[in-house]
């Protein structure tokens, strides 16, 4: 979000030069108590000193402790700070217990770091109390029943002037010019149908009052701690075809933000551990469960898991834009949320794909694309359409890491899951999605679900480009399958593997 990005940046330098001198003076502070004479104690520490203050400050970097433009209160501040100096006692006592190539006392490292924590809170209350004081914040409802009030006609619309005013300039301070004229583009503009707010909590959107066509929130997606509810809560208190604006940072325009911000060698190092921390530890099993409990308000969300999410929660993207490197849309309520029976953030996903007889079954994968791709097949297909060989065109869902194993093949490995619980075959048609399924003409939808699907499918023997070529290619071997099963299989499973070892097919 930018607002007033000169005072926000003013106000991080001031508390780094700050939190350096506590640091300093903690560490000063328990070398004088220690029983020994600060001139024998601080030359024999010196060095290690480097170390714990160059910790300290990467990790308070990575972890945004610096960074004061989500803080509202003092525990959002302090829930970064504990995380921050516990992650910094953990690398420390690493370095002293298990490598052994430092000669630090346990007492320095504890003593140095608590005194600086405690230093570090009141810094952070009088910034906080400080920052309190000049911010401007949305009404976000009362439970309180609003009593009914007769103004004549002009002094009301006084008051819907003055209220106007107050909401532009809301925006304009928290957001700035270019995001204020998007929403102006796509929200309606009679504001009685609008709900204003800047909130990370369902609570107080599924508790504000009255009905409204639109809601406009203001607070960044990544610092929400439980994304999926505040967008369905926010899709139950929305009428059919009502409007949803929000704002987030995807991984994109964090990256251009982090390498913007610190000079060039320092910048992909500190990019590097950000998405390490931010997204992969965020993710992983259990480091996730560490990462929700004490810093969950700077999340690494890539644009497919965002979009994955809106559309899972019964939205349709109307439009989106990057302005003022952050990312804005506006989505319109489609349908009520869906049940997100495997949410597959992990490394072996289970997608559903339509089996024999139409049935539902569940296909093992490695992960090759970002967490909730699937909702936006739709949205990837009516945005980018299919390339050759029948592949989405320009698909931003899969990741880096994914790239590699399709093309090696490693994805599908764990499909041999599937072939030995009876669900799918060595050779036959892909199994497919509802939506790609959809694609296909319904004479071949009523032959393809006539068979288990396979795992080597027709398009290896003949390498179809278009969608009408992959249909046809796959008419011809379910065709041939019904009259000759073992031999049609048989012939095609050698066709599939010459293509792959030695003309070298892949996957894309």
């Amino acid at each position: 979000m930018k607002s007033n990005p000169n005072t926000h940046r003013r106000r991080s330098r001031i508390f780094l030069i700050l939190d350096i001198l506590s640091l300093t003076i903690a560490f000063i502070a328990v070398a004088w108590w220690k029983p020994a004479t600060v001139r024998v104690v601080l030359p024999k520490y010196i060095g290690p000193f480097f170390v714990l203050s160059t910790t300290w400050l990467v990790t308070s970097a990575i972890v945004g402790k610096y960074n004061f433009r989500g803080a509202k209160t003092l525990s959002d501040k302090l829930s970064s700070v504990f995380f921050s100096n516990v992650t910094v006692l953990a690398i420390m006592l690493t370095l002293m217990s298990l490598l052994q190539i430092m000669n630090f006392s346990r007492l320095m490292v504890f003593g140095t770091v608590g005194i600086a924590t405690v230093l570090e809170i009141i810094i952070i209350h009088q910034v906080i109390v400080y920052q309190k004081s000049s911010r401007l914040f949305f009404y976000e409802g009362s439970r309180k029943e609003k009593k009914e009030i007769v103004l004549d006609k002009q002094k009301a619309d006084r008051m819907r002037r003055q209220f106007s005013t107050s909401i532009r300039d809301g925006i304009l301070k928290i957001c700035g010019k270019e995001i204020y004229h998007f929403i102006e583009e796509h929200i309606p503009n009679n504001e009685r149908d609008i709900y204003f707010t800047a909130t990370r909590k369902a609570f107080n959107i599924e508790n504000k009052i009255g009905q409204h066509q639109a809601i406009v929130n203001l607070e960044k997606i990544n610092a929400v701690k439980d994304i999926n509810l505040l967008f369905k809560v926010t899709n139950y208190r929305l009428p059919d075809g009502g409007l949803y604006f929000s704002i987030a940072e995807t991984i994109t325009t964090r990256r251009k933000r982090i390498l913007d911000k610190y000079p060039v060698i320092v910048g992909p190092v500190i990019n590097f551990f950000d998405y390490m921390f931010n997204r992969v530890f965020a993710k992983m099993y259990p480091t996730r469960l560490i990462y929700q409990s004490f810093s969950h308000k700077n999340k690494a969300l890539s644009k497919a898991e965002l979009l994955g999410r809106l559309y899972a929660s019964g939205f349709e993207v109307v439009d989106e834009a990057i302005l003022d490197n952050t990312f804005v849309f506006v989505a319109k309520k489609v349908d009520q949320p869906k049940r997100i029976d495997y949410e597959a953030i992990g490394g072996l996903i289970k997608l559903k794909r339509l089996g024999k007889d139409g049935k539902t079954i569940g296909v093992f994968k490695f992960r090759t694309m970002h967490p909730y791709a699937e909702y936006i097949q739709a949205y990837i297909y009516e945005k980018n359409n299919l390339q050759k060989g029948g592949k989405f065109n320009e698909d931003f869902r899969i990741n880096t890491l994914g790239k590699f194993m399709r093309k090696m093949w490693l994805d599908e490995l764990p499909m041999f899951i599937n072939v030995l619980k009876g669900e799918m075959k060595l050779v036959g048609v892909r199994p497919l999605s509802e939506h790609y399924f959809s694609l296909y003409t319904k004479e071949l939808q009523d032959l393809r679900i006539t068979t288990k699907p396979g795992l080597l499918p027709p398009f290896y023997a003949d390498s179809p480009v278009t969608l009408d070529e992959i249909m046809s290619s796959e008419l011809r071997y379910l065709n041939a399958y019904k009259k000759h099963p073992f031999m049609t299989d048989l012939r095609f499973f050698f066709r599939i593997l010459y293509n792959i070892l030695i003309k070298r097919a892949r996957s894309k």
